[in-house]
């Protein structure tokens, strides 16, 4: 014991590589016992090149399940829809009276109820292009920015949520009122074929005109003259009877204006309001043309006019409009 004291670590190190000498002891024996351990797994390797079948029938009913996948079976309901699968159906509270006149509230489906919430639009339509049923303003109101309403969009077939989908840019032009302007002349005088007007409406007081020649400051053109007399019993003595032809080179029609009468040919003028966009005036004569932007292409006619009513032609294919009155030139509905 005392020679360990005096070589602690020296004992130590001898201790330590006694230890390893067992351990070397112990992995030579395993090595030994190395084959006999895995001697049946070294056996010989059986090579083959047969892959064997898989069975695909399960593969072939799946496919044929794919074809025609489970749906879905929506539940009718009487009006012809089909109950929704995650959402209810739309239903709104009506206000009114019960019997006894006390307030009373029910709901109501708004596609059924014969009761549209926005006369003439049925409720349906709103529902159908996806619009707030419920909004105050669902008649004048534009979803797609176009410059059209929902009314007048429901009227002409249009569809209210697509700008390029629209009413024809007429349905934008009313009617506002009827002026007829008083057009009087008097044939006064003559000398050889200048023929001597005096225009009552004009700004001038007198006209030397031959025919061919434009009554200045009108539509009217001198177009015939007939030079004529008659004898007048009462002083006995020949009267100049002479005739005048003035044709309006608008609407084509013509006046005879006798020499020494005064006739009025008035003008008929429709005043027209288009309220597309920034909106604009139109004063028309009877028979003049126009077109409306932006088709500025497109003309139309001005056909008739009267105190209740405008009447307008598309030139290009004849069709024809009947302008209603602005709303605030229309009569209050009793």
């Amino acid at each position: 014991m005392a020679w360990i004291k005096e070589n602690y670590d020296r004992f130590l190190l001898a201790l330590a590589a006694l230890g390893l000498l067992v351990c070397a002891v112990l992995l030579f024996l395993n090595a030994r016992s190395f084959q006999e351990t895995f001697k049946d797994l070294q056996g010989q390797v059986v090579h083959s090149t047969k892959v064997p079948e898989v069975d695909v029938a399960h593969v072939a009913a799946e496919g044929e399940k794919l074809k025609n996948p489970d749906q879905w079976q929506l539940v009718p309901l009487p009006d012809g829809r089909r109950l929704p699968l995650f959402a209810s159906i739309p239903y709104i509270i009506k206000t009114g009276t019960d019997a006894s006149g006390n307030p009373s509230q029910e709901l109501s489906d708004p596609i059924t109820d014969p009761n549209p919430l926005h006369p003439p639009i049925p409720n349906k339509w709103f529902f159908d292009h996806k619009l707030d049923v419920l909004a105050l303003d669902a008649l004048t109101d534009d979803p797609d920015g176009d410059g059209f309403t929902n009314l007048e969009e429901f009227q002409n077939n249009t569809d209210p949520t697509d700008k390029n989908s629209h009413p024809p840019y007429v349905v934008k032009l009313y009617f506002r009122r009827f002026e007829q302007r008083p057009f009087r002349l008097v044939f006064s005088a003559r000398v050889g074929q200048t023929i001597q007007l005096n225009p009552r409406d004009l700004d001038t007081s007198t006209l030397f005109v031959k025919v061919g020649d434009m009554v200045r400051g009108s539509p009217y053109k001198v177009v015939d003259f007939k030079e004529q007399s008659e004898l007048d019993p009462s002083v006995g003595i020949k009267r100049d009877t002479s005739v005048v032809t003035l044709e309006n080179t608008e609407t084509k029609e013509r006046i005879e204006l006798p020499k020494e009468k005064e006739i009025n040919s008035p003008d008929s003028i429709a005043h027209l309001q288009y309220t597309l966009g920034a909106g604009k005036e139109l004063h028309l004569k009877k028979n003049a043309e126009f077109s409306l932007s932006p088709e500025d292409n497109v003309k139309y006619r001005l056909t008739d006019v009267t105190p209740n009513e405008a009447t307008i032609t598309r030139v290009s294919d004849g069709k024809v409009f009947k302008l209603p009155l602005t709303p605030a030139a229309a009569p209050a509905q009793q």
